[in-house]
């Protein structure tokens, strides 16, 4: 049996992957499956443990999909309501994108071209919606869902390809090492 590494047990014991948990980890690895060949990403838990998520990284435009969700009281944050008796999924799909803080600085002229693009508080993506200005320079967009399984997995695929194709046609990805 293979042992998890100290961070993995820790995470594991304080947010059990069980239940709704783990049906939304399983969705975030299979979309992660299915960029990978394309983009290098990776899966995120952020800390407060209501949102998961796969992300962009090496690249000078940070973008995001993934799911926010309601968590139960400490110790084990429990998520529940995700998963209906008709087994569809009832989630709250959110995306964003920014200029990466760590490597647009590496980049001066893809930090010109997210200045230009980045002068309202709203940026439509087409194929998405409307991304809105947060207050810490992300743009975010979100939408509830009650679908399928199949159907959630597709509709994040077409929300990362969506925000592929816009950062290419701004010319705003580039890769970093």
């Amino acid at each position: 049996m293979k042992r998890p590494n100290a961070s993995e047990s820790k995470h594991e014991l304080k947010y059990p992957f069980v239940g709704d948990r783990k049906v939304l980890r399983d969705v975030i690895h299979e979309l992660q499956r299915s960029v990978r060949p394309v983009s290098e990403v990776r899966t995120m838990t952020d800390k407060r443990k209501n949102t998961q998520e796969v992300y962009s990284i090496k690249n000078s435009f940070t973008m995001a999909v993934g799911f926010e969700f309601e968590c139960g009281p400490e110790p084990l944050y429990k998520v529940s309501g995700i998963t209906q008796p008709d087994e569809r999924l009832q989630v709250k799909v959110r995306s964003y994108f920014s200029l990466s803080k760590k490597h647009g600085k590496k980049c001066p002229a893809v930090a010109e071209r997210w200045r230009a693009i980045a002068t309202t508080d709203v940026i439509p993506v087409a194929g998405v919606g409307d991304f809105k200005l947060q207050t810490n320079e992300q743009y975010l967009w979100s939408h509830d869902m009650l679908s399928s399984r199949e159907e959630v997995l597709n509709r994040m695929f077409e929300v990362w390809s969506c925000l592929e194709r816009f950062a290419k046609e701004h010319e705003l990805l580039q890769a970093v090492a």
